[in-house]
């Protein structure tokens, strides 16, 4: 049987016969009222696992709150362990700094310090007041502390104007502060907390986060965050509670309050503060110093335990939030009255027989609906059915779109040259060809008119499709310059081909779309080892095996970089690239001297532009030109290719390719 058989036999099957009203409420009713009575006994019996479970879920919620809290700011605090110091005495420079921290003291209110010292005492210290930026510089002068303020007017997040600054001499010493002992002896980038304690500059409570690292020179620096107290009573306030219950953020070596319930006794800003650092007995709750001591019976359990007070019964719980090096830092402490659980269970008991007595009425509601929702998976059927058939014809759309993909490599690849015919022009050379997709927006090209070489090699804008038929229009114009118009200088071609990209491009141009290309164009002329040059923002490199100097438009040219005798020369490209424009732009040609051993290199901008390495950095053109001068010293320009792209692979790693990438190389 075919499949549209199959799925119209479905279609016309009879419904199921529909149960008659009488075994309905022979059977069915009776199994629902027995099954309804269990549930209420189960729930009266189920009060203990509720309790426990509303503790468990709520604290664990809470502890799991602090704790991405306090891994957000060991993030922050570890942040500055990527800044490069040369020195620990350049944490003084305030301007550098302030660029750094002080957008962080914009966006995070909760961070209302931030400290740097180092070994010798000398500290920067950055705080925000009345939008005003306010530093502290303290520095060792004639063994004594010299402290320096200045205040800075904030005109934007990165630069800032000084207002004023003032000096006076004092006693002071990081060194001796908790944050800054218990930072060292941690290991290097461990991040230490601080017991809570009062801010002396705010005369705010709050806590100390803080780590250590090395300047390049090997100085040890402190970094240290003063992170307000305010966020942790936010968290605690923020629990859904039963109507009598309370939760608590309390220190784990004191016991000490710095996370409250959003309750009235406790929404007054005066109370807040009277408690706030004040041991958790002293708030006065009966129930909850029994709790404790029950609790310190247990040996500080983390399981929930139930205790009687005056004849009430409460559940008590202790979770605790540890820091990285699992030393626990606080606890959540829960204690919810049995009561409240009582009465949600009543309530859903009530819920319950209500909910049976909807249910019987709505049982012959849903059988009189049976046939209509039958009738409407009918034609649920027939949509499955149609979507199917949408499906394999998307399905052999895309396979169109991919063969029409391919046919464009296919294409592309006849209009590039293979390495045979590359080798025909130049007996030692190479070209590393690596597409980032199926297709390609960078293209080469080699041919000879007159005794002269013209070798190219183009970026076109964008990658895949889009770049593939841009390359496309630029291989085209290219090759009318010089099979039509036999041009053989350079900047003639480039200019040519902006004609060619305006007949495509000019319109679109004006409405802000931006298609080009990057090239470079050297004709080498054989007899007298010369090549003339124009690049529209491409470069070229020479490299030369001995100490002759280059020549360039009958001027000297000094090399970018040399090893081992050998040097690398770069012959800068024009900053303009060839795009769309009402004004055509005239290319510069120029005009390079060469001698026998020298190595040619022509290429795109996407091998230097890859992302990879151990951090994830883009290689660069400082690195690309050193690769080129390494592997230059091999003579076989196999192995010059094998190189480039062996290292090219291993930078990448597991990143993504984020352009095509082209190289090109030739002995003279």
């Amino acid at each position: 049987m075919s499949y549209n058989k199959q799925i119209s036999s479905k279609i016309t099957s009879k419904p199921p016969r529909i149960l008659s009203s009488k075994i309905l409420f022979a059977y069915f009713i009776p199994i629902v009222i027995g099954l309804s009575a269990w549930l209420v006994y189960d729930l009266n019996q189920s009060v203990d696992d509720l309790s426990v479970s509303f503790i468990n879920e709520t604290s664990l919620e809470v502890r799991d709150i602090v704790q991405n809290y306090i891994n957000d700011v060991n993030r922050l605090v570890l942040s500055t362990t990527d800044l490069n110091y040369k020195t620990a005495d350049d944490i003084l420079n305030v301007k550098d700094n302030n660029r750094v921290y002080g957008p962080i003291l914009n966006y995070l209110e909760s961070v209302t310090n931030i400290v740097l010292a180092n070994t010798q005492g000398s500290t920067y210290w950055i705080h925000k007041r009345d939008g005003e930026l306010v530093n502290r510089i303290t520095k060792i002068h004639e063994n004594q502390y010299e402290r320096t303020f200045y205040t800075w007017k904030e005109h934007c997040q990165i630069e800032r104007t000084r207002i004023y600054s003032k000096s006076d001499t004092i006693i002071y010493d990081p060194r001796i502060r908790p944050w800054y002992k218990g930072a060292v002896t941690q290991n290097p980038k461990d991040v230490f907390w601080t017991k809570p304690y009062q801010f002396y500059s705010i005369r705010q409570h709050g806590i100390t986060a803080a780590t250590y690292f090395m300047a390049e020179n090997g100085d040890t620096i402190v970094s240290a965050y003063d992170i307000l107290l305010k966020d942790f009573n936010n968290i605690s306030r923020s629990i859904q509670l039963t109507p009598h219950s309370y939760a608590f953020i309390v220190t784990a070596d004191s016991l000490s309050v710095i996370g409250f319930p959003d309750k009235e006794q406790f929404d007054e800003e005066d109370s807040i503060a009277k408690y706030t650092m004040g041991n958790v007995s002293k708030l006065g709750i009966a129930s909850l110093n029994m709790g404790i001591n029950a609790w310190r019976e247990l040996d500080y359990s983390h399981k929930p335990f139930e205790i009687e007070v005056d004849g009430r019964d409460w559940w008590v719980g202790f979770q605790p939030i540890v820091s990285e090096d699992e030393e626990k830092l606080f606890y959540v402490v829960m204690l919810v009255p049995e009561a409240d659980f009582r009465s949600t269970i009543n309530r859903s008991i009530n819920i319950l027989i209500g909910s049976i007595m909807i249910v019987v009425a709505l049982i012959v509601f849903i059988i009189r609906a049976y046939r209509r929702i039958h009738t409407q998976n009918e034609k649920l059927r027939d949509k499955r059915l149609k979507i199917s058939r949408q499906k394999k014809f998307i399905e052999a759309k895309n396979k169109q779109i991919m063969d029409s993909i391919y046919y464009t490599k296919t294409i592309q690849s006849t209009m590039l040259p293979s390495p045979e015919q590359v080798k025909g022009f130049f007996e030692n050379s190479f070209v590393l060809y690596l597409p980032k997709d199926i297709v390609s927006g960078d293209f080469y090209w080699i041919e000879e008119l007159e005794g002269h070489y013209i070798i190219t090699a183009a970026d076109c804008t964008g990658h895949g499709v889009p770049g593939a038929v841009l390359s496309m229009i630029g291989y085209g114009g290219i090759k009318s310059a010089i099979k039509e118009r036999s041009y053989l200088k350079p900047n003639l071609i480039l200019e040519h081909l902006q004609l060619v990209i305006n007949s495509y491009f000019l319109k679109a141009h004006n409405r802000g779309v931006n298609d080009g290309m990057d090239i470079s164009v050297c004709v080498f002329n054989k007899e007298n080892l010369s090549i003339t040059y124009a690049g529209a923002k491409n470069p070229f490199y020479i490299v030369r095996h001995s100490d002759n100097p280059l020549l360039v438009n009958d001027a000297l040219q000094q090399p970018d970089i040399q090893m081992q005798g050998r040097a690398l020369f770069v012959i800068k490209a024009d900053r303009k690239g060839v795009e769309p424009s009402e004004v055509l732009y005239e290319f510069k040609n120029n005009h390079v001297i060469l001698e026998e051993g020298d190595m040619v290199y022509q290429f795109t901008d996407g091998f230097a532009d890859q992302f990879g390495g151990e951090k994830g950095k883009k290689l660069n053109t400082k690195r690309f030109k050193e690769l080129i001068l390494a592997v230059s010293q091999d003579p076989l320009m196999k192995n010059q290719e094998k190189e480039l792209q062996e290292y090219f692979m291993q930078w990448k790693g597991s990143e993504e390719q984020v352009d095509d990438v082209l190289v090109m190389g030739f002995r003279v």
